[in-house]
C-alpha cells in the first residue's frame, strides 16, 4: 500500500490536511478541518464511491467524481491522481514542459492542466512535493509531506 499525505493549500498558506491512501483499485481520502479534527471520508473502489460524513451521514455514488460534484460543487479529478501525484503520463496526457532532468513540469491531461512546482530533490527519480492542478475555474494544490511506499 502507498501512503500520501496530501495537503490543500491556498495562497500560500496550508489548510484542511487530509490522508491519502492509495492502494491498485482502491482509494481512500480523509479530509480534516485546520485543527486536524475528521470531517470526512471518501472511499472509492471498483464497487463505486462512499462519502462518510462526521455526524455519521453517508452518501453513495459510481465513482468520487461523481460525489465529488454531487456533494462539494467541484469536478475532481480522483482517477488521475495516482499517476498525477508521481509524475506519471496518463495515456494521452502531454508533457509540454521538463526539467533539466526530463522531469515533467508542465502537463495536460483530459483537459487540467498538471504543473509540478516542486520535487523532492535534485535527483531526476525524485517525487513531486508540490503539484498545482487547475482547469476553468477549478484550482488544487497538493503538498506531499510524505512518501510511504
Amino acid at each position: 500500500m502507498r501512503s500520501h499525505e496530501v495537503h490543500s493549500c491556498d495562497s500560500g498558506t496550508c489548510g484542511n490536511p487530509g490522508l491519502w491512501r492509495h492502494e491498485r483499485g482502491h482509494d481512500e481520502w480523509l479530509f480534516t478541518g485546520p485543527l486536524g479534527q475528521g470531517l470526512a471520508r471518501l472511499e472509492s473502489g471498483p464497487e463505486g464511491a462512499r462519502l462518510s460524513f462526521a455526524d455519521g451521514r453517508h452518501q453513495d455514488a459510481a465513482a468520487a467524481t461523481e460525489l465529488a460534484a454531487a456533494v462539494l460543487g467541484v469536478e475532481a479529478p480522483f482517477e488521475a491522481l495516482p499517476a498525477w501525484v508521481t509524475a506519471r503520463l496518463r495515456e494521452g496526457a502531454e508533457a509540454r514542459a521538463v526539467d533539466a532532468v526530463a522531469r515533467p513540469t508542465r502537463v495536460v491531461d483530459a483537459g487540467w492542466t498538471v504543473e509540478y512546482v516542486d520535487y523532492v530533490g535534485p535527483e531526476p527519480d525524485a517525487r513531486p512535493r508540490r503539484i498545482d492542478i487547475h482547469r476553468g475555474d477549478t484550482r488544487l494544490r497538493l503538498v506531499v509531506d510524505d512518501w510511504n511506499p
